[in-house]
């Protein structure tokens, strides 16, 4: 990095007893280890969730775990495919005020009703 950073580590014991390690990153260089740890659990709210959200919304939305690709090749498409879905997610969020999974219902269902129409006017014209 160009410019310095402040580092700290944390190990926590859990209540199964593992032990997760935690290193905290900042370029306010004139926080102490104790100013530092204790800003943790805001940042963690905030952050974590934001990246565990996104992680479920890769799963269950953007269906990041279901290729069906056997090739790298593919499956590297398929990843970057998923992830262009994610980001046009996150443009319609803001649009629309609405989570990922209201906007996947709302297209699911726009999408059942335009192929409802179809059917009905290839069954009114045969």
């Amino acid at each position: 990095m160009p410019c310095p950073l402040l580092l700290a580590k944390e190990v926590y014991v859990n209540k199964d007893q593992s032990t997760p390690t935690l290193f905290l990153v900042t370029g306010q260089l004139d926080l102490s280890y104790q100013q530092l740890i204790s800003l943790y659990p805001i940042a963690r709210r905030t952050v974590q969730w934001k990246i565990e959200e996104s992680h479920k919304s890769l799963k269950n939305n953007t269906l990041l775990a279901n290729s069906p690709t056997k090739v790298v090749r593919t499956q590297a498409n398929h990843v970057f495919a998923t992830f262009c879905a994610l980001v046009k997610l996150e443009m319609l969020k803001l649009k629309s005020r609405m989570n990922h999974f209201a906007i996947k219902k709302t297209i699911q269902i726009q999408a059942a009703s335009a192929a409802i129409k179809d059917l009905n006017r290839l069954i009114a014209t045969a």
